[in-house]
């Protein structure tokens, strides 16, 4: 995921290499026009979830699956932000398997 100082955000999910996972989150978070942004999580073999206040302040979290990481997105929002938070997000990476 990238973010910039504007509060914008971007991910990406399916990529198997990290520079092209990071390359595509900047560019879907720049897409935006608010200004440059910088990758702060990256994740595989898991899902991400946001959840957003109605101030649009977002909880983000990431855990095994949808339903944990959009629990914990809602939770951390709430928690952090007071009032009722709606999860915009919920999105998993495809598992690799790697064979030793």
């Amino acid at each position: 995921m990238a973010k910039n100082s504007s509060g914008d955000m971007g991910f990406s999910a399916g990529k198997i290499e990290r520079d092209n996972a990071e390359a595509e989150a900047i560019s879907r978070c720049e897409s935006f026009g608010a200004g440059s942004c910088q990758v702060f999580e990256t994740f595989n073999n898991q899902c991400i979830s946001t959840a957003v206040s109605s101030s649009g302040q977002a909880g983000i979290a990431i855990a095994p699956t949808k339903e944990k990481a959009s629990s914990l997105a809602t939770e951390k929002c709430e928690k952090s932000f007071a009032g009722v938070c709606k999860v915009t997000l919920a999105e998993c990476t495809r598992p690799i398997f790697e064979k030793f």
